[in-house]
């Protein structure tokens, strides 16, 4: 029978996965979806440990995992608008695939950190 109850309730964010928690290897495919648009994950569990001296804890454990975030963004650039600087990347014609028809097709990601930690993925 366990002899003490712990509660460990905490938010973290998607870039802390995976993560060791009371011994338990918690991973992005530990996760269930916690919200209708998906971007609060959740991980709720409950078990007992041991510790060294032989004595068992109940633990509950509920962690919710704040989702990274992507967005695209479709954006015309005149050829005299070049070179272009976008959060300090500068495109210029060399980056643009010229085999394509006018208009050039360009693709880039930027991972934009944020002070939480919850960095977001910008698809230009």
């Amino acid at each position: 029978m366990p002899t003490s109850l712990f509660s460990d309730s905490d938010t973290i964010v998607e870039n802390a996965l995976p993560l060791t928690r009371w011994g338990l290897l918690i991973a992005y495919d530990s996760l269930s979806a916690y919200d209708t648009d998906s971007s609060l994950l959740a991980f709720d569990t409950s078990f007992v440990a041991t510790n060294a001296a032989g004595c068992d804890s109940s633990v509950d454990l509920s962690l919710r995992v704040l989702r990274n975030r992507q967005t695209v963004l479709d954006t015309a650039v005149c050829a005299a608008g070049l070179p272009l600087t976008w959060h300090g990347v500068v495109f210029d014609s060399a980056d643009f695939d010229l085999l394509l028809p006018p208009p050039l097709h360009h693709s880039d990601t930027l991972l934009l950190a944020a002070s939480t930690g919850a960095d977001s993925v910008v698809v230009l």
